[in-house]
Parts: C-alpha cells; structure tokens; sequence
C-alpha cells in the first residue's frame, strides 16, 4: 500500500473503529494531485486522537523514519520492521520523499521535515530489521 493510501484509509470514516492493521507500505511515483496527501487531508490526519495498533513493513530507512514521525504519538503501539524487496519508488533524501508524497504548503513540509530530523535517532533505535535487509541508503 502506498503511504498516502495508508493515511487515506486511517482517515476515512469506513476504519475508524480498525484496531489493528499490518501492511507493507511502499512510496509511489507521485505524477498528478490524485498521488498527493493533501493540506485538507493533513487537517483530518491531525484531528485523529489515536490510530489503530500498528505492523508496519518498509523497505527504507528515510520511509521509516517518516511513517513514524506522524504516527508514533497517536499510536498506542506501532511496529515498524524494514524488509529486502523493491516494490516501492525511491527518493534519494527525506527531503525528496516528504516532496513526493504531500502536496502541502511549503511551511508544513518544512516542518514535517524539521520533525523528522528531530526524531531520526530516537526513531531508528525503534526500527526492526529482517536478517537479510541490506539497505541501499546507508
């Protein structure tokens, strides 16, 4: 599932009594607005009180770190594992994955991007890997 699918789903009124949820969540080419998580969309995102329980799959670290930035404070327990496989798009920084995935105004990028700066070393300690993971950012 791509992450702006995921957000989407957390925030339709279908899933609101989910209570748990394990998925891959991988990042797609973003080429038309459709693609984008968007401000209205972000409001909604931020108004949740809590998410679901959790399992997360990814293949990249920077992915990671950004499921966790938004999700970690309304979670009562989240899980976020990297795995070895290339179903996803990647984006050579956070920077550039945070740009793909939400059409937002400039200052909320920025400051998606400044959060997850801030937590980057808390949130690593938190990521599970498989055994066979070999990361191509690192």
């Amino acid at each position: 599932m791509d992450v702006v699918q995921l957000l989407r789903l957390l925030i339709s009124p279908a899933f609101k009594s989910l209570k748990k949820l394990k998925v891959h969540v991988v990042n797609f080419f973003a080429e038309n607005d459709d693609d984008f998580f968007n401000m209205d969309e972000w409001n909604k995102f931020s108004e949740l009180k809590q998410l679901p329980e959790l399992e997360l799959s990814c293949e990249f670290t920077n992915m990671a770190i950004l499921l966790m930035t938004p999700f970690k404070p309304k979670s009562s327990r989240i899980h976020v594992r990297l795995v070895s496989s290339s179903y996803g798009y990647y984006c050579k920084s956070m920077k550039d994955l945070i740009g793909n995935s939400f059409n937002t105004s400039k200052n909320h990028r920025r400051t998606m991007w400044r959060s997850v700066g801030e937590w980057r070393e808390e949130f690593l300690k938190q990521i599970s890997y498989d055994n066979d993971y070999e990361n191509p950012e690192e």
